[in-house]
């Protein structure tokens, strides 16, 4: 009778032990699915910048996302980097040519004529135009 006991006791160990990690996994799952639904609007926003950089559209993308414009001005610079052309709101973006990432340089002059015209909170669509060798040469975003 003892021994039975014993094995008794065990299992009721044994599926705590289980049952304790089971719910360890899905806490840490939902924490996992938390973070991501965080990150989801700036990676929706650089899946276009990703396909461009490619140049082609990538198979299965819904290109024609959503930005806010924090995000716009966000990839401004790389942008700018790759000589794409930008305008908001059928106003162009000026770019000199200068290097994108010196502080204090044409690069952030562009910066703040792009905030001038940008509503960071709001919802702008973003239409991609490519070239005969399918290389991405002007963004156009538009208010929704």
């Amino acid at each position: 009778m003892l021994n039975a006991v014993k094995s008794m006791v065990w299992l009721g160990v044994a599926a705590s032990v289980c049952f304790t990690a089971l719910l360890l996994t899905l806490e840490r799952s939902r924490d996992f699915d938390l973070a991501l639904q965080r990150i989801l609007p700036y990676v929706q926003g650089q899946k276009a910048s990703v396909a461009s950089t490619l140049g082609r559209e990538a198979e299965g993308l819904d290109l024609a996302v959503k930005y806010k414009g924090s995000h716009i001005l966000y990839g401004l610079r790389e942008w700018a980097g790759e000589g794409v052309e930008i305008t908001i709101d059928s106003k162009q973006i000026p770019y000199d040519g200068e290097p994108v990432y010196e502080p204090g340089g044409s690069g952030d002059r562009d910066l703040r004529s792009a905030l001038s015209l940008l509503d960071l909170q709001g919802d702008y669509r973003a239409d991609c135009y490519y070239d005969a060798g399918e290389h991405l040469y002007k963004l156009a975003f538009n208010k929704i």
